[in-house]
């Protein structure tokens, strides 16, 4: 067994996610990219092997929205657990502390990174054989992956969350514990507009997945009203 993952994700509901989105692709659109960005991240949960799975799900007691999302072959593997906590830090202090991380590694993944792919995260837990921490950024300066295989609360204490210094600070404070840091690539996190026109315009997108589908037929209807 490599270890466990786990998906942090919201359920979706129009108005509620992807609000940045929201003045480009309306509520309905912004909750159209989201479902499309969560059923990828299912699929490349499906591909995972050796691995237990589980989503941590916000808010906990609307979990079969997200159930009935999930694929066929994945139902069986994942267990769903709750996120709580007014911040993204002490959501994520409240999912790790239902582990016993000195038994078994864990890696936390988000759901707005579309070229995270399941290779991607099997790296990682196999990275964590060999170091103490391992994370992945994100363009906009967070991260879209942590991986460890201790408790180590300081990282997720007083960071300022939501702001571009999130990977930044967290990195300072596992040198401060002189724990050995593993690096993935940088991807890109779409929360505007600028970012989905860069994602969709780059390299990172291989495979014609729900996130790419959508995207293009927004900048082809886009195309469209400017001829």
């Amino acid at each position: 067994m490599l270890g466990m993952v786990v998906l942090m994700a919201k359920v979706p509901v129009k108005g509620e996610v992807k609000t940045r989105l929201i003045p480009w692709l309306g509520e309905e659109g912004a909750l159209t990219f989201y479902s499309c960005l969560l059923k990828d991240r299912l699929d490349e949960l499906s591909r995972l092997e050796r691995v237990d799975i589980y989503i941590a799900c916000y808010p906990f007691e609307d979990r079969k929205v997200i159930d009935d999302l999930i694929p066929e072959s994945l139902k069986e593997k994942v267990k769903f657990i709750p996120q709580e906590g007014s911040d993204l830090g002490q959501r994520i202090l409240s999912v790790l502390k239902s582990f016993d991380l000195t038994r078994e590694a864990l890696v936390l993944i988000d759901t707005d990174t579309p070229a995270l792919t399941s290779s991607l995260i099997t790296r990682a837990l196999e990275n964590l054989e060999n170091c103490d921490l391992v994370i992945g950024p994100s363009t906009d300066g967070g991260y879209y992956l942590i991986g460890l295989k201790n408790f180590y609360p300081e990282l997720f204490i007083d960071i300022p969350w939501g702001t571009e210094k999130v990977f930044s600070a967290t990195v300072d404070r596992a040198k401060k514990r002189n724990l050995l840091i593993k690096f993935l690539p940088e991807l890109i996190d779409i929360d505007t507009e600028k970012d989905a026109i860069l994602f969709y315009s780059s390299a990172s997108h291989r495979s014609l997945t729900r996130t790419v589908r959508f995207l293009g037929k927004i900048f082809e209807m886009q195309d469209s009203r400017e001829v």
